[in-house]
């Protein structure tokens, strides 16, 4: 009960930023561009950061393997999510659309949501687990995510993935935390800082990205709503049927949890964007999946708890 507290109380402080970053957008203190700079360097240099923040912590047989039992949990959650997102079919809809909306299914917010609600409930060791989700969701999203929604496989997006800040962080902080290399005190200092700007600044973008949405036509959709049952209650809900019945430590359950209930992820409107995909139908997902999280994490968070 007391993590269903702490991850609603979590939720309601993350919509207060939210609502800062929609209000600043529609008073002009935002522009698009500037939040497509603030979006990649919370993307690029503070998940780089958080990442290898976490990686400096003493090292122990059970961390290295439950991070393995994470990776292994993290495909097998996005793979889930492939085999429910073929419920959205073809009919009435054209090939962006209906990819969109599978791309939206799939992908979960594991960065922008998953991480500050990380923090707040199992704390840096949860976000270190996650880490083992990062390359999954990285490997995924530059394949099968990319030849969702054009129809093709680009082998160099390969490349793309395998050099994301996200994997490049892991691969520097990884070996440092196997052979407990730590920074020097400023330079852990400053990681740290940098760590810390992850929550407000995430849920900031997420704001002025809901504030170019038009919520009437979003919230007026069966669709979206649709897409919007199947990531956040669905897909979880199988998630948590698993974990209940496997015998795992309470972090790596309650991480893999709330990975897989994060709403859609932001990457569904920067990978429509720049891939064909239905554009105003990403954002229409990612904005109504978002706001309904305020009720389905916590409720998720509070069966597990009755469960578990």
């Amino acid at each position: 009960m007391d993590s269903a507290l702490t991850i609603l109380s979590q939720v309601v402080m993350m919509f207060v930023l939210i609502a800062v970053g929609f209000v600043c957008y529609r008073i002009g203190m935002f522009t698009n561009r500037a939040n497509k700079q603030i979006s990649n360097f919370v993307l690029t240099i503070v998940t780089a950061a958080l990442i290898l923040d976490t990686y400096q912590t003493d090292s122990n047989p059970k961390l290295i393997a439950n991070l393995g039992i994470c990776f292994v949990l993290s495909v097998l959650v996005l793979f889930l999510g492939v085999i429910v997102s073929l419920v959205l079919k073809w009919k009435g809809k054209n090939h962006d659309t209906i990819a969109t909306e599978r791309f939206g299914t799939i992908y979960p917010n594991s960065a922008y949501m998953g991480i500050p609600l990380l923090l707040a409930t199992v704390g840096e060791t949860g976000v270190f687990y996650a880490s083992a989700f990062f390359i999954a969701f990285n490997l995924m999203t530059w394949t099968q995510g990319v030849s969702l929604l054009t129809g093709k496989m680009d082998k160099k997006l390969i490349l793309t993935a395998i050099t994301s800040p996200a994997i490049i962080s892991i691969v520097i902080g990884l070996p440092m935390f196997l052979f407990q290399i730590k920074f020097p005190a400023p330079v852990a200092s400053a990681v740290s800082s940098l760590a810390g700007l992850m929550t407000p600044l995430s849920m900031v973008v997420s704001g002025v990205f809901i504030a170019q949405t038009n919520l009437i036509k979003a919230f007026t959709s069966i669709r979206v709503y649709i897409v919007s049952f199947l990531k956040l209650i669905l897909i979880p809900a199988i998630v948590l049927m698993i974990l209940t019945i496997l015998p795992l430590d309470y972090e790596v359950k309650l991480t893999m949890l709330i990975l897989s209930a994060a709403p859609c992820a932001t990457g569904t409107m920067l990978f429509a964007s720049r891939f064909g995909g239905d554009i105003e139908t990403a954002s229409s997902v990612f904005t109504v999946s978002t706001i309904l999280c305020i009720i389905t994490i916590p409720a998720l968070i509070m069966v597990s708890q009755l469960l578990w």
